[in-house]
């Protein structure tokens, strides 16, 4: 008994010097680990997003068990796609690549009222001066983020990218029972964005 009794101590021991080893690391780690998890936390956050009626429904009820957590999202902003659109930029590439190039504003949304005869990239440099140009450089953004393949368009579709500017006066309805003005609109187009 008494071999098993020192081969049983001998063992704690041993535990005991890699248990206080691993509480050594920890410790030593617990200095840096609240800055790896927020550089962590903060891409986590830039790389997913969620579609206009989970949005709108996690106002509602924010245990609904059918939120869709979107894919990774990686948009870019207006300001991003307004300098991809001339050809000096570095980025012009994405620009051409996504087909935004000489494409009409009209004909990406169905639009027969706002923008007429004006290119994503006219309305994309107007983007500042009314809520109307302010939610068309959004949606110019969004599109062009769209194809892309910067987001899915389980997230944001162009179908409803059109009916986000046909109810652009207050009608876009989310989810039955909400409806979101242009401004509301350009403020979930924004979560798509991650930089």
């Amino acid at each position: 008994m008494s071999d098993q009794s020192n081969q049983v101590g001998s063992g704690q021991s041993g535990m005991n010097s890699e248990a206080s080893g691993r509480r050594r690391f920890v410790r030593g780690v617990g200095i840096a680990t609240p800055v790896i998890l927020t550089v962590a936390s903060r891409s986590a956050l830039a790389a997913n997003c969620l579609s206009p009626s989970a949005n709108a429904s996690i106002a509602l009820d924010n245990s609904r068990p059918d939120r869709q957590r979107g894919a990774g999202c990686f948009g870019r902003g207006p300001e991003f796609w307004k300098n991809a659109s001339n050809e000096k930029s570095g980025h012009h590439g994405h620009w051409k690549s996504c087909g935004a190039e000489d494409r009409y504003f009209s004909a990406c949304f169905s639009a027969h009222d706002g923008f007429r005869g004006k290119k994503l990239k006219d309305v994309l440099a107007s983007q500042g001066q009314d809520e109307s140009a302010g939610l068309g450089a959004h949606l110019c953004a969004a599109w062009c983020n769209l194809n892309s393949g910067r987001v899915p368009a389980s997230v944001l579709s162009l179908e409803t990218m059109k009916k986000m500017w046909a109810g652009r006066n207050g009608s876009y309805q989310p989810v039955p029972g909400v409806f979101w003005n242009r401004v509301q609109i350009a403020e979930y187009i924004k979560t798509t964005y991650s930089g």
